[in-house]
């Protein structure tokens, strides 16, 4: 319990830092993930419940528009996991793996991978990514 309370600890550290940066509100990064403290909550839950999410836009057909201030928490959030596990930041290797498995509405998919390139949160743009990996 102590781990995983210290491992929220230094999430939600790494998030202010990521999400200042991404123009998230304070406020929205201080509730971030509030309710990962109930220990009755499950990840499914808690990605299609809260707005920071993708899976919380997807109805299992269609891919709703997410607005920046949500998407641009997102892409905090998985910039503050992925210097969790020592890769500063950079989310480049990871989003575009599992870009097909990502649902996002056109709009903000171009908004996440414009600001993810545009700030250096992903290191090259998808098309690139794409011509030197093939097919991910």
């Amino acid at each position: 319990m102590i781990k995983y309370l210290w491992q929220i600890i230094k999430h939600k550290y790494y998030l202010l830092i990521q999400g200042r940066k991404l123009h998230v509100s304070a406020k929205q990064l201080i509730v971030h993930d509030l309710d990962k403290l109930n220990w009755n909550s499950s990840i499914e839950f808690h990605n299609s419940h809260t707005p920071h999410h993708w899976e919380f836009w997807y109805d299992g057909e269609t891919a709703h528009y997410m607005p920046p201030e949500y998407s641009n928490e997102m892409l905090a959030d998985w910039s503050a996991t992925a210097r969790q596990q020592g890769k500063l930041g950079d989310v480049t290797e990871w989003y575009y793996s599992h870009r097909d498995e990502i649902k996002l509405h056109p709009e903000t998919r171009r908004h996440i991978e414009g600001l993810g390139y545009e700030t250096g949160l992903m290191l090259v743009p998808y098309e690139y990514w794409k011509r030197v990996h093939g097919k991910c």
